[in-house]
């Protein structure tokens, strides 16, 4: 089955809202940048002399800074570096709209919302003025430039908000395929989106996704980590550990890479409680963290180091059972964390393997319990919300649950749905959901 972006495929409000909510889950967590960072930092049109990422035959020129820029975040994972080269692109590269489009990715990185809106409207006037001179990028930035305005219209209003954008993302990529199907530029991007889609929906062919990708998009870098992301969520991984190692291969300056493989390696080693997996993961988590300063804080930073505290406690736990210690207690205790202003208790956690308690946070004005989850696999109790004001208790509208065949997972729309960066914000789709 095709698995292209098509409206006449995902036209229902339902099935629309249903997409949207999958694209902005994956844009969220680190990954944060990867698919806005695909769709904004791929496509580049200046008339100055500069190398073409995408195409070794026919190339198109593109600005310096952009080039720069786009160096910057995909080859070396340096997100403050490249975002340098994007302000003084801003000012010298006016009619490049990946200039723009780049912007407002690392904007949504921020939840700098405004400036977010304001570059991916940018975006969308540049690529219009493009039009005559080159229709397939044209349409491939309003492609784009629409994607970032319905992610920013999603995050403000709800999917119901982004749904015309979401049909104009569609059909401006229909328009730019019928200008050339086979350009790289265009199936890397639309392809990296095909592959969220084909490994979240049902009746869709990640195979075909991948194939379409593999032989049509470049560089190859990106290509390769897009379907070790694929591979990572299909839980293949095997293929998934050998995408990362090409990708590494031509990259190996990105920390998000080796924050992937950490991950891949962990989630195959908790499957069988493989402590040679496990152990690997940490290595790899390591070497991400020597760089973690220059990627975002709370889309890459803060999953990396989670995710290494749960491996290590994996660790610690399969150890404990092999030497005859009763695992039942958690042998790593969470540490509390303290609100720095307030001095409030923010967020106690205990480890939903070992407890029932799973996230506890603190009002730091008033001292009420805004928010108590319970593991679903413990207790019934997902998310009472007590109101500061009143006292009274409320059902939060942003938590629900979310059916997957093994359990119930407690789901927060709002804050960590996602725990795939992939690493990378801007590029990755993909993220282990979050079992905190």
């Amino acid at each position: 089955m095709k698995t292209s972006l098509n409206k006449k495929n995902y036209g229902s409000t339902t099935l629309t809202s249903g997409i949207l909510s999958i694209l902005k889950n994956y844009c969220s967590c680190l990954g944060v940048t990867l698919a806005f960072s695909l769709l904004s930092s791929y496509l580049w049109i200046n008339p100055s002399l500069a190398a073409d990422p995408f195409r070794s035959e026919d190339p198109h020129n593109i600005g310096e800074k952009a080039e720069a820029a786009f160096k910057a975040l995909f080859e070396d994972g340096d997100y403050p570096q490249a975002k340098s080269y994007l302000i003084e692109a801003d000012e010298i590269e006016i009619n490049d709209p990946m200039v723009f489009a780049l912007r407002a990715s690392l904007a949504y990185t921020e939840q700098d919302w405004e400036t977010m809106k304001t570059y991916a409207g940018k975006t969308i006037e540049v690529a219009e003025k493009i039009k005559l001179e080159d229709p397939l990028r044209s349409n491939l930035y309003l492609a784009v430039g629409n994607f970032l305005e319905g992610a920013y219209l999603f995050q403000q209003d709800g999917p119901i908000a982004a749904i015309n954008k979401l049909q104009l993302v569609f059909k401006y990529f229909d328009e730019a395929e019928a200008v050339n199907p086979k350009d790289p530029e265009l199936n890397l991007i639309k392809g990296y989106l095909n592959l969220i889609l084909a490994v979240n929906l049902p009746f869709s062919s990640p195979e075909e996704a991948i194939e379409r990708l593999e032989e049509y998009a470049a560089p190859k870098y990106l290509v390769n980590r897009g379907i070790a992301l694929a591979y990572r969520d299909l839980k293949d991984y095997d293929k998934a550990l050998e995408f990362t190692e090409k990708a590494i291969e031509s990259t190996p300056n990105n920390p998000e890479l080796y924050y992937l493989k950490g991950q891949i390696l962990r989630k195959r080693g908790e499957k069988n409680e493989d402590l040679l997996f496990l152990n690997e993961a940490i290595k790899y988590y390591d070497i991400a963290l020597e760089k973690v300063e220059q990627l975002p804080f709370k889309a890459v930073q803060k999953p990396l180091r989670r995710e290494r505290r749960k491996a290590q406690e994996k660790i610690e736990y399969i150890q404990a059972s092999l030497e005859g210690v009763n695992p039942e207690i958690n042998p790593v205790s969470h540490a509390p964390e303290i609100n720095p202003e307030f001095g409030s208790l923010a967020s106690p956690e205990i480890n939903p393997e070992f407890g029932s308690l799973v996230s506890l946070e603190i009002n730091s004005e008033f001292g009420s319990i805004v928010s108590l989850e319970i593991n679903s696999e413990f207790g019934l109790l997902v998310s009472p919300e007590i109101n500061s004001e009143f006292g009274s208790l409320e059902i939060n509208p942003e938590l629900s649950l979310e059916i997957s065949p093994q359990k119930l997972i407690p789901v927060n729309r709002e804050t960590e749905t996602i725990e795939q960066s992939s690493p990378s914000p801007i590029l990755e789709f993909p993220r282990e959901k979050t079992e905190e």
